[in-house]
């Protein structure tokens, strides 16, 4: 159909009249050909009114431009047949409005003019529109967690509306749909446009929505919801506000097993104990999801594993209303674990400790006492304890430590204390300067109960000597004389210096071997004593041999002989350092005169008479007490006689000097000394017989003339005066002797002699 241009030509030109346009019509409409458009065949929901349009053609597929034709068109679908309204535009195209009962497949079915199009012109899907609370309900189907399949188990009928079969545990899951009411009868489903709400209100108050989507069938929506708690629980669905149906259900969740790792543990004893102490904590049982479990019936059991022991048991009390009492007890200190277990295979919590140790048992406690071995005075002995309770842990320091309390008992004052180390330990520091056995006392509490080992036996033996408290004494020396520190001693005598060893407290020591020890004298000659041992341990007591003051060893004892008369000064050292009291100034006097070592002096006389003066001066001739004029006499003769020995000791030197040049003189001439000897024997004799103190018999000399005259008389004269006639070693000696010593002869001690010896 359309306009078509007419042209008519002859011989090549138009014929009159033509062109002429030509008008096509289409021809009667063909219900085959005919075609429905519209978009609302894409979304057609049931219930709703849909709108479409039929455009006519005819048997060439020209389209229809005038109306008036019988139109008919019937939907075909899952609830039987449904006739649409068409409505006639007048220009070839009509207009439908229909709306289909149910969802699913219709077709569309197209007559005109009484002829029928057997194959249907249009075929939609219907779905189900927006469905109202009214037509909508709640199914709840429980299910375990982990099901991927959201089909319910078992036949909702059988289930009451709004609660399940069986109460479903706290964290487990259960299916809930939301459907059309009668959507397990006809298969009804819903459009998946709804708005669709699902809520659910825990015990606890808490309200959370529960997420909805369409099943993989798209018939229903489905969801899943965690029970969080035990309790009921409430779940609501609705659709813009209303409930549907079934909406509100209660649904009540019992508790699941116990899940100890979400177990709320309370009580000292989950983190720490004391040992030897029974302790406790209390268990409140929960589940997986924290909830609290209100009734028992949980096999829960208790171990307690410590470093290095074995594992032991403790107890487990169920109190009926979901908590469990557990109690136990350790005997170490340090860190240890406690293992809760629920049933064999079931869970299990660990649970980290620290055992404290216990109150300080004194006896248990450990002592080291060998800071008191070999102990010296003065020195510091310590005595460590460490406290240990009944279980023999150590204890530390504390405030509520009860102090340790000592006491000793010995030969001498003591200083003792007790000092805390800090980490539980104490020690006593004990301190003697007198030497000798102690006895030491600790204790510690209110009853006095004594430290392991107490009372504590210390001996403190003396320490090294000392110069500053050594003692020495002199040996053979006679009473003060020229004052305070200056003894007299006699020349040729042994002197003996005993030196004591102290230390420097005073205690009776030992010399060591390696100390030096020493004994000097300065003066008219320098002379070193020599050390003697000795044995000072004659004493016995028991079969124990008694130490003397001078030591086991002996050393200590030093002797000399001091020949030149004189003061001294002798020296008394300890390594190098005097000893108290030194040095000392020692007057030697003269011995008793020696015939052997006598002089012949021409001042012999003087000094004789002025010793006699002085000895007896204090005395008159009768022996008794002089009177004062007699003292004053005799003073005076004493200063006389001074002055005489003075002058006389100035002679001596001049003697002494000429007495040398004559003996060498003598020498030179070949003069023997037995000659000197014989003529002064000759002139003393002469001396004695004009005073008439000695009587010599003539026999000797009768008749004898001569040398032998000259021997009798030496023989004579050496029998009267006692004089002897020298050795060769003797007069080798006299010899080689000093000018003082050859300006006389020596006499035999042990013969018979003169009167006047004893004055000369």
């Amino acid at each position: 159909s359309g306009s078509y241009p007419l042209r008519v030509t002859l011989a090549g030109r138009a014929v009159a009249g033509f062109p002429r346009n030509l008008q096509v019509v289409a021809a009667r409409t063909d219900p085959t050909r005919c075609v429905v458009r519209g978009d609302a065949l894409e979304g057609i929901r049931v219930g709703e009114t849909a709108k479409a349009s039929v455009v006519a053609h005819d048997a060439f597929g020209n389209s229809c431009l005038e109306g008036g034709d019988q139109v008919m068109v019937r939907l075909l679908g899952p609830a039987g047949s449904v006739d649409a309204d068409v409505v006639d535009y007048g220009d070839g195209t009509y207009g439908l409005s229909f709306s289909v009962p149910r969802a699913g497949t219709w077709r569309a079915h197209l007559a005109v003019n009484g002829g029928e199009n057997p194959d249907p012109v249009a075929e939609f899907v219907a779905s189900q529109g927006v469905l109202a609370a009214n037509q909508v309900a709640l199914r709840i189907v429980h299910a375990q967690s982990g099901d991927d399949d959201f089909t319910p188990r078992g036949n909702l009928r059988n289930l009451s509306q709004g609660a399940v079969s069986q109460a479903p545990r706290a964290g487990t899951e259960t299916i809930v749909h939301v459907q059309v009411l009668d959507h397990d009868v006809s298969g009804r489903e819903v459009s998946g446009a709804e708005p669709v709400c699902l809520r659910m209100l825990s015990p606890s108050g808490v309200s959370a929505n529960v997420p909805l989507r369409l099943a993989k069938d798209g018939a229903r929506f489905h969801a899943r919801v965690r029970w969080p708690e035990v309790g009921r629980h409430v779940l609501v669905a609705s659709i813009n506000g209303d409930a549907v149906v079934g909406s509100p259900s209660h649904v009540d969740v019992v508790a699941a097993d116990v899940h100890l790792p979400s177990c709320v543990v309370t009580g000292p004893g989950a983190s720490g104990c004391v040992a030897g102490e029974r302790t406790r904590f209390v268990v409140e049982a929960r589940d997986s999801r924290g909830n609290r479990l209100c009734a028992g019936g949980a096999s829960l059991s208790l171990r307690v594993q410590t470093p290095g022991s074995e594992p032991t048991r403790g107890s487990v009390l169920d109190q009926g209303d979901g908590t469990y009492a557990a109690s136990y007890a350790v005997d170490k200190a340090g860190p240890y674990v406690l293992v809760l277990s629920a049933g064999a295979g079931g869970s299990r919590l660990a649970l980290e400790g620290t055992c404290a140790p216990g109150a300080t048992d004194v006896t248990r406690c450990v002592v080291d006492a060998s800071g008191l071995a070999q102990l010296t005075a003065g020195s510091r002995g310590v005595v460590k304890i460490v406290r240990r309770d009944k279980f023999g842990n150590a204890v530390e320091a504390g405030p509520d430590v009860l102090p340790f309390r000592v006491e000793a008992t010995g030969v001498g004052p003591v200083s003792v204390e007790t000092v805390e180390s800090g980490d539980g330990g104490c020690e006593i520091r004990f301190e003697a300067k007198a030497a000798g056995r102690y006895a030491l006392h600790a204790w510690s509490g209110y009853k006095r109960d004594a430290v392991a080992g107490s009372p504590f036996d210390v001996v403190v033996l003396p320490g090294q000597a000392s110069a500053s408290s050594c003692v020495a004494q002199l040996v053979g020396t006679t009473h003060a004389v020229g004052g305070p520190g200056v003894v007299a001693a006699v020349a040729g005598e042994t002197l003996s210096v005993r030196m004591q060893a102290r230390d420097r407290f005073g205690n009776a020591t030992a010399w060591k071997r390696w100390q030096t020890l020493s004994v000097a004298a300065s003066g008219p000659q320098d002379v070193v004593f020599k050390e003697r041992l000795e044995d000072t341990g004659a004493d016995t007591d028991g079969g124990v041999r008694q130490l003397s003051d001078a030591s086991a060893s002996g050393r200590g004892v030093f002797s000399a002989v001091l020949h030149r008369a004189g003061a001294y000064v002798v020296w008394c050292t300890v390594g190098g350092q005097a000893v108290v009291g030194w040095p000392r100034v020692i007057q030697v006097v003269p011995n008793t005169a020696a015939a052997d070592a006598s002089e012949w002096r021409a001042e012999a006389e003087t000094m004789a008479l002025t010793s006699e003066i002085a000895s007896n001066a204090p005395f008159d001739r009768t022996g008794g007490l002089a009177t004062r004029d007699t003292r004053r006499g005799a003073i005076g003769e004493a200063a006389r006689a001074r002055a005489e020995a003075d002058s006389l000791r100035a002679r001596l030197a001049k003697y002494e000097e000429a007495a040398a040049v004559v003996m060498e003189a003598a020498e030179a001439t070949g003069i023997t000394l037995k000659q000197h000897a014989r003529a002064a024997a000759m002139a003393k004799e002469a001396r004695i017989r004009e005073v008439g103190d000695v009587v010599v018999s003539d026999d000797v000399g009768d008749g004898a003339t001569g040398g032998g005259a000259s021997e009798a008389f030496d023989a004579r004269a050496t029998r009267q005066l006692g004089i002897r006639e020298l050795t060769a070693e003797e007069e080798n000696d006299w010899t080689a002797g000093t000018p003082r010593q050859r300006g006389g002869r020596r006499s035999g001690g042990a013969m018979t002699r003169a009167p006047d010896a004893d004055r000369l």
